[in-house]
């Protein structure tokens, strides 16, 4: 049997009587999770969305969130992960940021109406996630691939307005363990690496060339300091 390439892949490929994850909603099995997540997906389908749209999701965790998130991807949707305590300004800058079609909440966001939430926000719909309303049949259309983007998470923002990072599920391919064998050369004790200015564009003048090299060691460095910048 082939690796599995996409999450929902994986997904149906454990054992439909385990264990898929315990929260705050109870304790889900696999093919629970499976089912679950293909009736939203074939829901959101009826609501009118089409593969390659984005859905902003807001959530407070929970196993509802990893239904909408594996139903999104069934269905071909985009999922924009927006954080539970982001405030309206946030939302309002992810919504637009993103182009997302829907804001995807509970009936109740953290004591607020989620469609409250939405018309504050700019959402140009608003969509209450539920796992006691799914379609009475799940969705059998293409999903999304290995390769396309099905999520969007955003930055901190600590410094600006968040940021927007797109994921591929081939991502977590680079997470897990390695199955090719290491490169002929990594770094050991003996093996240093220097990075120092090379001219005085280092300090912050633009340059077309990188401002530091990288070079392999295999004794002390130089007692020499690096030259300050002018």
């Amino acid at each position: 049997m082939s690796e599995p390439t996409t999450i929902a892949e994986l997904v149906a490929r454990n054992d439909p009587a385990g264990v898929a994850f315990h929260a705050p909603e109870g304790t889900f099995t696999w093919a629970e999770y499976d089912d679950l997540s293909g009736r939203l997906a074939q829901a959101y389908a009826d609501a009118g969305f089409a593969p390659g749209d984005r859905i902003a999701v807001l959530l407070t965790g929970g196993a509802l969130t990893h239904v909408a998130y594996l139903a999104a991807q069934k269905a071909g949707l985009v999922t924009v992960g927006i954080g539970p305590r982001a405030g309206d300004a946030e939302i309002t800058h992810l919504l637009a940021k993103t182009g997302a079609a829907a804001l995807a909440t509970r009936e109740y966001h953290r004591g607020r109406p989620g469609s409250e939430i939405a018309a504050r926000c700019g959402a140009p719909r608003h969509v209450v996630l539920s796992l006691d309303s799914p379609a009475a049949r799940p969705f059998t259309g293409a999903g999304l691939g290995a390769g396309d983007v099905f999520f969007l998470n955003s930055t901190s923002g600590t410094t600006g307005r968040p940021k927007v990072v797109r994921q591929t599920m081939d991502n977590r391919k680079y997470f897990g363990p390695s199955r090719t064998p290491p490169p002929a050369w990594a770094p050991t004790r003996s093996s240093r690496v220097s990075c120092r200015p090379r001219t005085a564009s280092d300090c912050g003048a633009p340059t077309s060339s990188p401002p530091c090299t990288a070079t392999r060691r295999s004794s002390p460095p130089s007692s020499t300091p690096p030259r300050p910048c002018a």
